[in-house]
């Protein structure tokens, strides 16, 4: 399960949020769908060809998205061939609001504990979250979302977490663990009474065995699944889900929890009891049988026999998907080898946790694709294909299996959205032929092998091939397949077999031909837009808010504000920053819009600004916690209320006794007779308390206050400290626990350096070398130097300056602001940048400043002591853009899969923007840059003219010829024995366009054509008997098309040519 956690816990808010957000959209009908009434519809799984058997069928893991997300998406769900669907867990999700913020971030893989989507396996309820507090929706859309799911012969299963509930801080057996929201939105009693959970010094990690497995904590408190009152939590939980049309569970961390048939020290009859429950309520309610499944990683400790657990219910067979898989990205045909008998597995190509926190993600879309095409046709198993949030070529570096882009490249792509659908691989034309193959053949035995680099799966009478050289022709063993014609359902392609060869041509660039008879039509329902934010429904208490708006699948998308501020989304994502106008208690309103073909979505979400909520004293310590005084002498006891931020940080004095020693409203103690006195501090809010031990005596004990500096960040700090010569302990290794001062950032501890002359810093396994300790005044200790020091009181901050009040951009550009923190020796002169307007120009934390587009925006930097601020206002504007010259360019192929587009040098231009030009759609699509003058396109398609437009750029200057006019274009192909590929060039002095090419042996004449699209036919032959030739009447502004070769054509050869091996040439004026 390997989920994520917070290191800490904040309280509840006080105001809890109606809804997550408000969504429109045009062009959805489900009039037809009424709460609580099934629609009876079959023929859709008729007519979609879905099982209805989920132990042999696809099920799509529709991992964040909402129930209305997945509920749009049904038809295309059905018409991809998935008989079942997978929502993540129902339950409330542990910090859902954090400081009144909803964030609505899923995450990055790979980065453990960032984003949401790990929260939601940490729930603080045991039931449908009906209160607005989860990404997916309501009790109600899920009613409506199975009853859609039902019209189209669709199961649902829904991901269960009864093993454990949301932590604190994590790996802690104890109720001090449990998360303050169990109680608030669950039951109170769990946070005091212990029977509720595992209580022991137990965790999953120690060893192989059963009791621990099932018994300790996995990072989160680990519920008592023996405890009746948990069960039957449980298992009205899932009642209440098959009431409103759920037909399936898959139990997160199954393995952990004990089964009948465990030792009887913690063997316990949870599943027996919660699963026979939820089958006889299914049965009652359907008349058929309840699907279930337990996610059991690896191994199940002690060599348990995982008989036990399949009585129950079906298991995952992780290793065996996972292996597949990276057999597969790496180019190797490895075997799909099940640990479990079929009929009792689920398996995978990939899942959330291995891709999210493991090896997965490091598979490109293809590969998933290719391993895929077998996993999810192994007969008798159940085949879970996740939906990625990322698209590969987001992810790895240039999309290609193995190596991650870096972190910052990954964060700064738009983060997927809870709730949506972020990527469509699901829906390929692959993914859905693989499914629908499954889904005719399910029952027939599967024959999985390799030829040659040809993975392949033939089951009845079909065959799927995944083949690791992509598109192309294959000519194979049939491999049982018998004698007769066939299609491929991804591309449509022919193939036969005749005398036990398969032969054809796989059309899929990612090497998938799905091959039978009759085949399913591929998915045609058009994607709808998204929008979203990564902020929902919230109310802050911040200056001002920034959330990140992001577009999928848009041909347009927009964001307004209700204070009349509007804009684009890119697909890039889009940074914006409100409420900083707002007062108190007001509230702006940000509405998305995003466009399609399929239609508009209207997303809007409400944001309040608040008061900052009070802070709560959590406790208080004082600088000393002996103190021995002479008789009528003073001393003062430094009270550090924390946390420094507590809105009251008031507190009272007090002494034990009076006639020795007495304290006022400022810790000043007044030493009056020999004798001793506990002084205490206690906090007005919350009475906390701290005390000293005052000895008044006429000899008093002589101390040194010690300090550290923490520079190794150590969790703890300890202080052994001795006597060199009489080897005196104050306290056994490793010694006493220094006190944290917040104010200085340091420890500290008295030692009485009568008694003491050794010390030693530690963490308990790091330390510091034997340390004397100083006799010249030096008390602060620097681990990082390794140095004494003289400690002195923190030095305020009184105010912050920028060498620049105001500054000009260029769009690009980027210039680095100083900050002054004076006094110059300010104990903390940290500081924080930021920008008004992001979209503008970015700070970082250094303080440079990136101008992004024209606009105004202001750069402030914040002491981090004091909380000063010193702004410039910067201005950025766009870079006056000088005009290069056009290239002269040409397109030629000799290659069946390639065409080469060269073209001369610009002065001035330092490298060259190659585009894509779409005629039938008439879209221009930005492609490579490359600096050489020539650049080649692979994974063409033979006999298809391709057409592309070459940009010059430099720093400062680009040529403006990116349209239609200046495409060069070319039929991929293989030359034939009579072409010739010439290479083109103009003269603008002389006003001549001249063709080159090398000299062919045996040959003295060549003859050159003109060649016109329109009417597809060839001009007379230009005779030439050298190696170029010269055309006067090529004039600029034009494309010309010409056909080199050592043949002659005449008569009605000239009519009817289709422009192959002929050369494409652009002149652009000057």
């Amino acid at each position: 399960m390997r989920k994520g956690r917070k290191n800490n816990f904040k309280r509840a808010v006080a105001v809890l949020l109606s809804s997550a957000m408000t969504v429109g959209f045009v062009n959805l009908d489900l009039s037809n769908l009424k709460k609580g009434k099934i629609v009876e519809n079959k023929a859709y799984a008729t007519d979609y060809g879905l099982i209805d058997n989920m132990q042999d069928a696809t099920i799509l893991h529709c991992y964040n998205w909402s129930y209305k997300t997945i509920e749009e998406n049904m038809q295309l769900i059905a018409e991809s061939g998935y008989s079942a669907i997978q929502t993540s867990p129902c339950t409330q999700p542990k910090d859902y609001v954090w400081e009144g913020v909803v964030d609505n971030q899923v995450g990055w893989p790979k980065l453990f504990g960032q984003g949401n989507w790990w929260k939601m396996y940490q729930p603080v309820a045991e039931c449908i979250t009906d209160n607005g507090m989860t990404w997916l929706g309501t009790k109600a859309e899920l009613e409506s979302m199975c009853n859609t799911a039902e019209s189209y012969g669709i199961k649902v299963i829904v991901d269960v977490v009864a093993n454990h509930m949301a932590n604190i801080s994590g790996w802690q057996n104890s109720l001090s663990d449990v998360s303050p929201e169990v109680g608030t939105y669950w039951n109170p009693d769990m946070l005091i009474d212990e029977s509720y959970w595992h209580i022991n010094d137990y965790q999953t990690w120690m060893s192989d065995s059963r009791l621990h497995f099932t018994q300790g904590t996995m990072g989160m408190p680990d519920l008592n699944t023996a405890n009746k009152t948990v069960q039957k939590y449980i298992y009205e939980y899932l009642d209440e889900l098959i009431d409103v049309g759920v037909d399936g569970f898959r139990f997160d961390a199954a393995k952990h929890i004990e089964m009948p048939d465990d030792d009887s020290a913690f063997a316990s009859d949870f599943w027996p009891t919660v699963l026979d429950e939820a089958k006889s309520h299914y049965k009652n309610k359907t008349g058929k049988d309840l699907y279930v499944y337990g996610e059991i990683l690896n191994r199940v400790g002690d060599n348990y026999d995982i008989g036990g657990y399949t009585k129950y219910m079906s298991v995952t067979d992780n290793s065996a998907g996972d292996h597949f898989l990276e057999s597969v990205r790496n180019n190797n045909a490895g075997s799909l080898s099940l640990t479990y008998a079929a009929n009792k597995s689920v398996i995978w190509v990939e899942s959330h946790d291995t891709y999210m926190n493991e090896s997965s993600v490091y598979a490109s879309d293809r590969s998933v694709a290719r391993a895929w095409a077998i996993v999810a046709n192994k007969d008798n198993a159940a085949k879970l294909f996740f939906v990625r949030p990322y698209s590969s070529d987001k992810i790895l570096v240039n999309g290609q299996d193995g190596n991650l882009n870096s972190n910052d490249t990954i964060q700064a792509i738009p983060a997927a959205v809870m709730g949506q659908c972020p990527t469509f691989e699901w829906c390929s034309n692959e993914i859905a032929a693989i499914n629908h193959f499954n889904n005719r053949f399910s029952g027939s035995s599967d024959n999985i092998g390799t030829d040659g680099s040809v993975m392949y799966c033939q089951r009845g009478n079909g065959i799927v091939l995944s083949s690791f050289d992509g598109a192309g022709d294959v000519t194979m063993s049939s491999h049982g397949l018998a004698d007769g014609d066939y299609v491929d359902e991804v591309s449509g392609n022919a193939f036969k077999v005749q005398g036990g060869t398969l032969k054809g041509k796989i059309g899929s660039s990612k090497g998938i031909a799905v091959i039978y008879k009759n085949v399913m039509p591929n998915p045609s329902t058009a994607i709808k837009p998204q929008v979203g934010s990564s902020k929902g429904n919230s109310e802050f208490a911040a200056k001002s808010l920034t959330m990140d708006l992001t577009e999928l699948n848009c041909t347009s998308a927009t964001y307004s504000l209700s204070d009349g501020t509007s804009g684009t989304i890119s697909p890039e994502g889009t940074k914006i920053t409100i409420g900083s106008d707002l007062n108190i208690g007001e509230s702006v309103t940000l509405t998305l819009t995003g466009k399609n073909s399929a239609g508009t979505r209207t997303v809007k979400y409400t944001y309040k600004k608040v008061e900052e909520p009070d802070v709560n004293v959590t406790g208080v310590t004082l600088d000393k916690s002996k103190l021995s005084i002479l008789p009528g002498t003073i001393a003062t006891l430094k009270a550090t209320v924390l946390p420094t931020d507590a809105t009251n940080t008031g507190v009272t004095w007090s002494s034990s006794n009076a006639s020795v020693a007495t304290v006022d409203s400022n810790g000043k103690v007044t030493a009056v007779a020999n004798g001793t006195a506990v002084i205490t501090v206690t906090t007005d809010d919350g009475d906390f308390t701290a005390k000293c031990n005052v000895e008044v005596t006429d000899n008093p004990v002589t101390t040194t206050t010690l300090y550290f500096n923490n520079t190794a960040s150590w969790s703890t700090v300890k202080a052994y400290v001795w006597n060199k010569t009489t080897s005196k302990k104050l306290k056994t290794w490793p010694g006493t626990d220094m006190t944290y001062d917040s104010t200085s950032g340091y420890y500290y501890i008295d030692i009485d350096t009568t008694e003491y002359d050794m010390i030693i810093f530690n963490n308990g396994s790091t330390q510091t070398a034997d340390l004397k300790i100083p006799t010249d005044g030096s008390n602060l200790y620097t681990f990082s130097s390794g140095s004494w020091s003289v400690y002195s009181d923190k030095v305020a901050v009184t105010s912050v300056s920028l060498n620049k009040t105001e500054l000009e951009l260029e769009t690009g550009n980027n210039e680095t602001l100083a900050a002054t923190v004076l006094p110059t020796n300010a104990t903390n002169k940290g500081v924080t940048w930021s920008s008004s307007k992001t979209s503008v120009a970015t700070v970082d934390s250094n303080g440079k400043v990136t101008a992004k587009t024209a606009g105004t925006a202001n750069i402030t930097v914040t002491t981090d002591d004091g909380g000063y601020t010193a702004t410039c206002k910067v201005t950025v504007i766009d870079p006056v853009v000088k005009e290069l010259n056009a290239p002269v360019a040409y397109a030629t192929s000799n290659a069946s899969k390639s065409v080469t587009v060269s073209w001369d040098a610009v002065e001035g231009a330092t490298s060259y923007q190659l585009y894509k030009y779409f005629a039938s759609t008439g879209t221009i699509q930005k492609s490579k840059v490359v600096t050489d003058t020539y650049a080649t396109f692979s994974g063409l398609t033979a006999g298809k003219t391709y057409k592309y437009i070459v940009q010059a750029v430099s720093d400062n200057a680009v040529s403006n010829n990116v349209s239609k006019e200046f495409a060069v274009d070319a039929m991929v192909g293989k030359k034939n024995d009579t072409s010739v590929v010439p290479t083109a060039s103009y003269n603008y002095d002389k006003g001549y366009l001249e063709l080159s090419w090398d000299k062919v042996s045996g040959v003295s004449t060549y003859y050159v054509y003109k060649y016109y699209t329109k009417t597809k036919t060839l001009s007379a032959a230009k005779k030439v008997t050298g190696t170029s030739t010269k055309y006067y009447t090529a004039t600029p502004g034009k494309t010309y098309r010409y056909l080199v070769s050592t043949k002659e054509f005449t008569g009605s050869a000239l009519s009817g040519y289709n422009g192959k091996d002929c050369i494409g040439v652009n002149i652009p004026e000057r």
